[in-house]
């Protein structure tokens, strides 16, 4: 069985995604990218990519993470932010202890792509 199927499928990874966004919609850490970020876009480009990463049969066909990120300034404190997001979203879905590992081992190594600014 898959990490998409053990969470659910598509109304797993759209409860996720629902309650990665209210958690980092609230944190005030976030509130300079998402001032002029079309949310519902932003979670459907996340649900594609996030489905695929998980082993679900949806195709991710938008820009890769360098390009949609480059106009960003992420520092490792944003990115860790955001994973910590992930991980609550995880817990409060309720998702198996190893299901929530798996996700998160596949977001970790993404840090050095997505990190491209350095704290002053």
């Amino acid at each position: 069985m898959t990490v998409y199927e053990r969470i659910g499928g598509e109304a797993g990874v759209a409860a996720l995604l629902e309650g990665l966004y209210t958690r980092a919609l609230n944190d005030l850490l976030f509130d300079p990218f998402f001032a002029k970020i079309d949310i519902q876009r932003l979670k459907r480009h996340q649900h594609a990519f996030i489905s695929q990463a998980v082993g679900g049969p949806q195709q991710y066909s938008g820009p890769s993470l360098v390009q949609s990120n480059a106009h960003l300034q992420i520092e490792a404190r944003h990115f860790d932010a955001f994973v910590e997001h992930l991980h609550g979203a995880l817990q409060d879905m309720g998702a198996a202890d190893d299901v929530t590992e798996q996700v998160l081992g596949q977001v970790r190594p993404l840090r050095g792509v997505i990190v491209n600014s350095i704290t002053p």
